[in-house]
């Protein structure tokens, strides 16, 4: 919905995500999707993302390039 709301394919779409159904919802969707980690988490619970991060600081440009 997002996406079609933009004009944009979903594949040209970033979700940045802190739980997993958003992470599904997403995927589902055809978008990439980073993770904000919490401390309580790990990679392993967002197995489907396409990169983490523990703080939004750590998503750069070049971050989002290695997608």
């Amino acid at each position: 919905e997002a996406a079609r709301k933009l004009e944009v394919e979903s594949e040209e779409c970033l979700v940045i995500e802190d739980a997993a159904l958003g992470v599904t919802a997403a995927k589902r969707a055809g978008m990439k999707v980073i993770i904000v980690m919490a401390e309580d988490k790990t990679e392993n619970d967002f197995a489907d993302s396409d990169g983490a991060v523990y703080k939004f600081e750590e998503i750069t440009p070049e971050f989002i390039k290695a997608l």
